[in-house]
């Protein structure tokens, strides 16, 4: 049965979020798993002591006992791209592939970005024609793929004209509002100052939940990244300026460290310290303090009354020394 959406928007993006929860996963082992099986990467693994550090046991027991069945993007992106599974995008990793750029590592590099793009949004924050453009991407990547691999029937293909027709279940359209990240309060430090609406995803919350790698007295850090959504941000102008930021930031007694950002809806890429995960209120308290700082530092104004969508995520990219 198929599910019913509550509005445009809500359905567009449904569809956006099945399309990098069930096809682009796929897509991504399928580029790996013949010249790299599951047990070689897991030697790889094994064999470099920095990056096994940083990957939980629970996914290196999901990955020993399924393969890459049940890996999502990010790990995969990790795997692939930390272990140099491919060869480098033509643009670099982290940066947005060129319309001419078509290798499979380009299209690894698109699929990574449109997921971050897609989940780190409020419900219904797609329109449709933002889903076109998605789609057609999309679409591109699974003709492309399934052009390398000699699939008989559209295989990619026509799993994406099956989520486009809305053939998902309701239990399907439930796990795609799942993996939204969800609202967890309003920041704000002062009443003459911006309100910060705070999202952030599972991932997080169980970081909290479970205390997993707490270091009260250490310096352990957790890789995390801070979306920021608003249309009055220039995001250029930031990225222009990231290093003088980054050096007023660094004088600073701050629990969050600012590793660099990107393009898009501004994306800061950032460290947190684990102690900072120990309760939701200090976390909250961490992130209000940290995005204050960072709006004086970029010399953004800090209008009164104005909300802001803030959405902080685990990260996709590794950090040096963690």
């Amino acid at each position: 049965m198929a599910a019913k959406y509550p509005d445009d928007n809500t359905n567009s993006h449904v569809t956006a979020i099945m399309v990098v929860l069930k096809v682009f996963p796929q897509i991504m082992r399928e580029m790996i798993c013949n010249d790299f099986p599951p047990q070689t990467v897991i030697k790889l693994i094994e064999n470099n002591k920095k990056y096994k550090a940083n990957i939980t046991e629970v996914k290196m027991s999901n990955l020993r006992s399924h393969g890459y069945d049940n890996l999502d993007i990010s790990f995969l992106y990790h795997i692939i791209r930390l272990l140099s599974l491919l060869p480098e995008p033509n643009q670099g990793w982290g940066n947005s592939p060129l319309p001419e750029d078509k290798n499979k590592e380009d299209d690894v590099e698109r699929m990574k970005n449109s997921r971050n793009d897609i989940i780190h949004r409020r419900l219904g924050d797609i329109s449709e024609s933002m889903l076109n453009e998605f789609l057609k991407e999309s679409l591109e990547i699974a003709k492309r793929m399934d052009d390398r691999i000699g699939y008989p029937k559209k295989f990619f293909e026509s799993k994406l004209e099956q989520i486009q027709s809305h053939m998902v279940t309701q239990e399907k359209y439930t796990e795609a509002l799942e993996s939204l990240a969800e609202y967890r309060g309003k920041l704000q430090e002062t009443p003459e100052g911006p309100l910060f609406e705070l999202y952030y995803d599972n991932n997080i919350h169980m970081k909290i939940v479970t205390n997993e790698d707490q270091d009260e007295n250490g310096d352990s850090r957790s890789a995390c990244t801070i979306y920021l959504r608003d249309p009055s941000i220039d995001a250029n102008a930031v990225i222009q300026n990231i290093d003088a930021i980054k050096e007023i930031i660094s004088k600073g007694d701050y629990t969050i460290n600012l590793e660099g950002a990107n393009r898009g809806s501004l994306k800061l890429h950032v460290t947190i310290h684990y102690k900072s995960f120990i309760t939701k209120e200090k976390l909250h308290r961490t992130v209000q303090s940290f995005l204050h700082e960072f709006f004086l530092a970029a010399s953004i104004p800090l209008k009164r009354g104005h909300i802001y969508t803030v959405v902080l995520t685990e990260s996709d990219y590794s950090v040096e020394g963690l």
